[in-house]
């Protein structure tokens, strides 16, 4: 089990992100290893330790850690939770606007299409999707970025239809690159369907210098506890 004082709070004015409320159960582990995918970004959240391997090897401190985390009888999961990496960048490179929600149910979402209206760097756009494919995780995300990519956003879905984490990306990154959510009233508004709501917005961070708390405000919402290993 994870000692008590490797437990730290922090506390936000506000939402910064698309994710669930107060969740107790959600870990961050802060790593000084370098992912091998290039575009992994300031972080990523996990529900396995499977990923954790594939961005990381699996002889990694950090998915030996992240095994230890999942495999404790008292497991994050049941309680609702996540894990969160953050490598330790001594320099950081410029980030996507990003927004996330976790536990979608992506069944709910009408396969004959919808419509979702954002704000794209500056620009107002309304994605009108004709249709969604339903089979799988990966089908869903390839009808959602045959629309979101031409507008330049891109839809990541990690987990399964029933119980998925949703993130939302501006492929152009600084603090240039913007994303703001809208209300389609002309279609099936599927920002609702995908955890996101009206106004949620974020702002793409610049190359340079990141700071722990500059992580940790982009992770949590409002008052979040997390186990913090390093």
């Amino acid at each position: 089990m994870l000692d008590i004082n490797n437990v730290i709070r922090i506390s936000l004015t506000s939402a910064q992100k698309g994710l669930s409320n107060v969740n107790t159960s959600a870990l961050a582990l802060f790593t000084h290893e370098t992912p091998i995918p290039n575009d992994f970004g300031v972080l990523r959240t996990y529900l396995s330790p499977d990923n954790v391997a594939k961005d990381f090897g699996t002889d990694s401190m950090t998915a030996r850690l992240a095994n230890m985390i999942f495999a404790q009888p008292a497991n994050i999961i049941s309680g609702g939770g996540y894990l969160v990496v953050i490598p330790l960048f001594s320099n950081s490179v410029a980030q996507p606007a990003t927004l996330i929600s976790t536990g979608i149910d992506l069944s709910a979402l009408p396969s004959g299409g919808g419509g979702l209206v954002v704000t794209v760097n500056g620009t107002l756009q309304t994605l009108v999707f004709q249709s969604i494919n339903l089979t799988n995780i990966g089908t869903v995300q390839n009808s959602l970025n045959a629309v979101a990519n031409e507008v330049g956003l891109n839809f990541n879905l990690i987990g399964d239809v029933s119980a998925a984490e949703v993130i939302l990306t501006t492929t152009q990154t600084g603090t240039g690159a913007t994303i703001v959510v809208g209300t389609d009233t002309e279609h099936t508004d599927i920002a609702p369907l995908l955890g996101f709501s009206n106004g949620m917005s974020d702002t793409g961070i610049n190359a340079g210098e990141e700071s722990i708390k500059d992580a940790l405000i982009r992770t949590a919402t409002q008052t979040q506890t997390f186990g913090f290993i390093s």
